[in-house]
């Protein structure tokens, strides 16, 4: 089984000019992501070549910066050592300890250590034994992050910082920020299952989300945001790996220490592409079940999950994300 997920309008990768207002769109490979921009006015001050060019600049120094093998987080993985962390670093760590708090420990930044007894960097996860993923949870729970506010950061405790797509997506988030401030008045910015958008009444767009198997006919979700934002969808297909003829999540329940198989996809919609990536994330470790409860507390954020009922597919989707879903077709 797998689910693929899709842009209604995705199109060729192409980069035009943007005269009468046809979108320049532009991709490039960073950090083992493929990132793509396209934005739908001129800039002001420059061309909207040069414009993009300037953004994924600024994107590649960021996530090189932060997730590098000499990077920040590396480093404070190594130091443990009060040091001083650039901006993006220092927002970053306040957003993780704040978003560890807000989830009750269901999402946490210090499973890399769990991450490595599991392989799930690797093309071949194996299951460690339980007394090891039970010493690393244990050193996981009782780390921290601490920081300052004159921008420096320390970690307490032996746990492994593992920030990668919470770090993808504040520089997204980062990104859009500064084609806005540079006059782009609607474009969107997308990275795997990561899409930020602003100025959405100025295109028309889907995010469709589709799940396809050998033996039965297609799911098909279409989800139309009114609001400007993030949509970040994470599932089985793009983050999974099979084990004794098992789909598992590449994504650690923070308090089992174990990948969660269901449910088979989650869509978050937030304002700020991190704090749907995260949201995303803690949803697929608590479990469907538990997650739709919690989600529930934050009038914020929009949900939506595809769950599997015997042979067929269903999406549930709560108040504010059922307003914009415009077909639910099996």
């Amino acid at each position: 089984m797998r689910i693929k997920l899709t842009l209604a309008i995705s199109g060729l990768i192409f980069l035009t000019n943007c005269s009468d207002d046809s979108p320049v769109m532009s991709t490039q490979h960073i950090s083992g992501n493929d990132i793509s921009i396209e934005i739908f006015n001129e800039p002001d001050s420059r061309s909207a070549s040069q414009l993009i060019k300037e953004t994924f600049d600024h994107l590649t120094s960021r996530l090189d910066n932060l997730l590098d093998v000499n990077g920040e987080l590396e480093r404070l993985n190594k130091s443990r050592e009060l040091a001083d962390v650039s901006e993006s670093c220092h927002k970053l760590l306040s957003f993780a300890a704040r978003m560890q708090l807000a989830s009750s420990g269901a999402w946490n930044p210090f499973l890399g250590g769990v991450n490595s007894l599991w392989a799930l960097d690797s093309d071949s996860p194996q299951q460690p034994e339980m007394a090891e993923i039970r010493a690393a949870l244990d050193i996981s729970k009782e780390s921290r992050i601490n920081i300052t506010s004159d921008g420096a950061a320390i970690i307490s405790g032996d746990g492994m910082l593992a920030l990668e797509l919470t770090a993808l997506a504040q520089s997204i988030d980062d990104a859009a920020a500064f084609l806005i401030g540079e006059g782009i008045l609607s474009g969107k910015i997308v990275a795997g299952g990561i899409v930020r958008h602003w100025g959405m009444e100025r295109f028309s767009e889907e995010w469709i989300i589709q799940v396809s198997g050998a033996n039965e006919n297609d799911s098909k979700f279409n989800i139309y945001p009114e609001a400007d934002g993030a949509l970040v969808t994470v599932d089985l297909h793009r983050h999974g790996f099979r084990l004794n003829d098992t789909l598992f999540y590449r994504i650690l329940n923070p308090l089992t220490g174990h990948p969660p198989t269901e449910p088979y996809s989650v869509t978050i919609w937030a304002e700020a592409a991190v704090v749907a990536a995260a949201f995303a994330d803690a949803s697929i470790a608590m479990g469907s079940t538990n997650a739709r409860h919690w989600l529930s507390d934050f009038d914020e954020v929009a949900s939506f999950f595809v769950l599997r009922y015997e042979d067929s597919y269903v999406g549930e989707a709560n108040r504010k994300m059922s307003e914009w879903i415009l077909t639910d077709a099996n």
